[in-house]
């Protein structure tokens, strides 16, 4: 009836440890969209240039790394 859990470790699966990210952001994107339609508490936050920003932010990230990575840290 009760199984015994494997005596080996287990190993993460890469697609699973991403939609539990994809899951997370989005819970928290639907917290955050209720807050601000409910309460009005974030009113004066203007959402789509924070979006903007972050992106932009994260791409020069790791390009900057992709760079570190390929050209500077090899040589």
């Amino acid at each position: 009836m009760f199984k015994r859990p494997p005596s080996y470790p287990r190993q993460g699966c890469s697609i699973c440890k991403t939609l539990r990210v994809v899951v997370a952001m989005a819970v928290f994107v639907l917290v955050l969209a209720s807050f601000s339609f409910d309460l009005g508490l974030l009113k004066g936050i203007q959402f789509t240039d924070m979006f903007a920003t972050i992106v932009g932010v994260g791409f020069m990230v790791v390009l900057g790394w992709r760079i570190w990575i390929e050209f500077i840290r090899k040589g």
